[in-house]
């Protein structure tokens, strides 16, 4: 029992002189990574020994499975490697510390023997190669090459623009994408943003640029005809979901109700506003995209000329230069009627509110316009002896020609309820309104207002309104007051009227009788006026 006894304590001696010393001690490690032998001193060749790190990043070769070895054992004096992996931490201030310890394999009191490793954190660099790609509209799956030795991740910017895992490594990769079909008319462009670790790295942008195409809208209807008067219409814009788009009218008839922009399908409203001129073509555009839009004139209204007549007397059938007249028909004037306008030059307007009077062409004066009736003044050029062809011309639309005979002289009086029977218009001595309760004197000039008395000397233009020089008619006049010759003085233009309107002063004779309703006839050039009117006499 003795024996064994001592035979125990002397084995204890012995194993407790396995003690191990390696070198190096420590080691200092690129942060790339390296392979380092490591030589292990024991003081027998029956001492056990066995390594293992602390950290994952130390490894001792490969084991059979094919995986880095973790650990490993050896007797006696040996040597083993360790392989330190390169470090994608790229945090300058800590590069990272790891240990592999070798121990007595058998129980023992010795402490295990430590190396202790160190290794810098890299300097980092980040690259794309290439850094751009121009696709189709038809989408494609591509990638390119993030070069770097450091921690990374991407993303994308864009749904349509898809990554492939891996989205992220710790070293150099090819980063694969997926871009889908452009369903839209405008090219669009989406950024793969690759980050590094190291905050000292600026982000490296992959740019994706995809064509469009015009034939990724279209819209229908493509046309549309409206009518005369206003009109709503829509059609359909078809695109794809997520595109966008506008719609602009090229024209300011056809304003845009509804749908002046978009995305994806949509519809777009007008409206074509009343035509009241000539027919027309609008369009509305969406991107390439045209709209076209007819719409006709409105339905043409006759201007139909019917009768012209002695503004004074309402006598028919020839006319004569400067001869006031009213022309008869249907639309050949606004509905409300127009009275004559003087315009800034002083002479009267030969358009009212868009009715023309044309002798063989030639604009006239006019004095009043309406549906039914025009008041114009012949030209003076007309020559007599000739025959002129008469126009009535209202919103550009003319009527049939009316023809009658120029003559030299076509006299009339006018009278006060403008019928050309009754009561003229005849002024008193005094300028007052001679009426049947307001009679001239015998002996008494009266002042007679007429039409139709022909060329004046000076010439009257047309238009024109009466001044001095007055111009006097260049014909024979004669006035007959119940029958009786009443000698005339003035007989020319009415001042301040409008050049046809002439005036004759005639003496009231001393021997005419008395009465409410004298006749009273003028002659010019050896023409009479119609019959009928009267003047009052006391």
């Amino acid at each position: 029992m003795r024996f064994f006894v001592l035979l125990v304590a002397a084995a204890a001696r012995l194993a407790a002189q396995c003690t191990y010393t390696a070198a190096p001690a420590t080691s200092s490690i690129p942060a790339t990574g390296d392979t380092r032998p490591v030589t292990v001193n024991a003081p027998a060749d029956t001492c056990t020994w066995q390594y293992s790190a602390d950290a994952t990043w130390i490894t001792f070769g490969v084991a059979p499975n094919g995986q880095p070895n973790i650990f490993g054992q050896g007797t006696g004096n040996g040597t083993f490697s360790f392989t330190a992996a390169p470090n994608p931490d790229p945090n300058p201030a800590n590069g990272r510390v790891g240990h592999i310890q070798i121990i007595d394999t058998k129980p023992s009191v010795n402490q295990p023997f430590l190396i202790t490793i160190t290794q810098d954190a890299p300097v980092c660099t980040l690259a794309l190669n290439p850094t751009s790609a121009n696709l189709g509209l038809g989408g494609a799956t591509a990638s390119f090459n993030v070069q770097t030795n450091c921690r990374w991740g991407a993303g994308s910017n864009q749904t349509w623009a898809t990554l492939a895992p891996p989205t992220g490594g710790t070293a150099n990769a090819a980063l694969t994408y997926t871009a889908a079909a452009n369903p839209c008319v405008s090219s669009r462009t989406a950024s793969i943003t690759v980050q590094s670790a190291s905050v000292f790295l600026t982000n490296q942008l992959y740019t994706i640029a995809q064509d469009g195409s015009p034939d990724n809208l279209t819209i229908a209807p493509t046309s549309f005809a409206a009518d005369a008067d206003e009109t709503t219409g829509s059609f359909a814009v078809n695109t794809g979901t997520a595109c966008g788009w506008g719609a602009t009218s090229e024209v300011s008839w056809l304003p845009i109700l509804s749908g002046t922009s978009g995305v994806g399908n949509g519809r777009v409203g007008f409206k074509a506003i009343k035509n009241t001129g000539v027919a027309r073509t609008g369009t509305i555009r969406v991107g390439t995209r045209v709209f076209t839009v007819t719409q006709p004139a409105q339905p043409v209204t006759p201007v139909v000329l019917t009768a012209l007549a002695n503004a004074a007397s309402g006598g028919q059938g020839s006319v004569s230069p400067g001869e006031i007249v009213e022309l008869f028909g249907t639309n050949i004037g606004p509905v409300k009627g127009v009275g004559t306008q003087v315009l800034p030059d002083g002479t009267v307007a030969k358009n009212l509110s868009g009715t023309r009077v044309l002798f063989d062409g030639k604009e006239s004066a006019l004095t009043y316009s309406s549906a039914i009736q025009v008041n114009a003044v012949v030209p003076y050029s007309l020559a007599p002896g000739t025959t002129t062809q008469i126009v009535v011309e209202y919103q550009g639309v003319k009527s049939t020609a009316l023809a009658l005979p120029v003559r030299a002289v076509t006299p009339g009086i006018f009278t006060q309820d403008s019928s050309g029977l009754g009561n003229g218009a005849i002024l008193n001595q005094n300028y007052d309104i001679n009426t049947r309760l307001n009679p001239a004197a015998r002996g008494d000039i009266i002042m007679i207002y007429a039409t139709g008395g022909g060329i004046t000397n000076p010439p009257s233009s047309d238009g024109s309104v009466t001044g001095v020089p007055l111009p006097l008619l260049t014909l024979p006049v004669t006035v007959t007051i119940g029958g009786i010759d009443a000698p005339v003085g003035y007989k020319g233009g009415a001042p301040s009227a409008v050049a046809g309107v002439t005036q004759i002063n005639a003496q009231v004779p001393s021997t005419v009788t008395p009465g409410t309703a004298v006749p009273i006839l003028i002659t010019i050039g050896g023409v009479p006026s119609p019959p009928g009117v009267t003047v009052a006499v006391k």
